[in-house]
């Protein structure tokens, strides 16, 4: 992304820095830090001395929540290492920092519900208006809010729910799929995990 390739060339070009990676949770936008993998290997590599300075775009990017955000922070500062937040233009270092840090902490916590709600609203109402809320959805063809049947789609989908209620794990499925030359909708030859798992799930 944009924002991988620019803090990726800002460290290169400080003489000062040692690049030690780009930690993102794509798609990640909740509030709990335990769903944020890439966010906690950060952290554990900081503790061990593998950082010692983190960068970040803004509080709300860092810090989800206020409990978890300041306990972080205090961690980590505990350990010597720095997060600065850009946006802000805050070192965590500050002495201040903690009471600037509740209060921005508590403005973002607000917008990510505020966010959230607005988007359960969004999903509720379309579908009391009988409306889909997705726009497209492997196995089928939507139109005019109707689901139909993709015909050259059904088969792996079949296969799927047939191998699943055949007791097959997730890789086995995979694995047959691949054996049976079915493809994704982008033309994989291979079908992710988190695909099978999406496919499974959905009602």
């Amino acid at each position: 992304t944009l924002q991988t390739t620019t803090y990726y060339n800002q460290i290169l070009s400080n003489n000062l820095w040692k690049y030690a990676g780009v930690f993102a949770d794509h798609g990640k936008s909740g509030t709990n830090i335990k769903r944020r993998i890439n966010f906690q290997k950060m952290i554990e590599l900081a503790k061990m001395g593998e950082i010692d300075l983190i960068l970040t775009k803004s509080i709300s990017r860092f810090a989800r929540d206020v409990v978890g955000g300041v306990s972080t922070i205090q961690d980590l500062r505990a350990h010597g290492v720095e997060v600065y937040f850009e946006n802000e233009q805050i070192s965590s270092m500050d002495p201040s920092f903690d009471m600037i840090l509740t209060v921005l902490s508590s403005l973002s916590e607000e917008e990510s519900k505020s966010n959230s709600k607005n988007v359960q609203w969004t999903y509720k109402k379309k579908m009391k208006e009988g409306r889909n809320t997705t726009p497209r959805i492997f196995g089928y063809t939507i139109k005019d809010g109707e689901f139909i049947i993709n015909e050259k789609e059904a088969p792996t989908i079949r296969l799927i729910y047939e191998l699943f209620l055949k007791g097959y794990k997730i890789n086995e499925i995979i694995n047959e799929l691949e054996r049976k030359n079915h493809r994704t909708r982008t033309g994989n030859r291979r079908f992710s995990p988190s695909i099978i798992r999406s496919i499974l799930r959905n009602e």
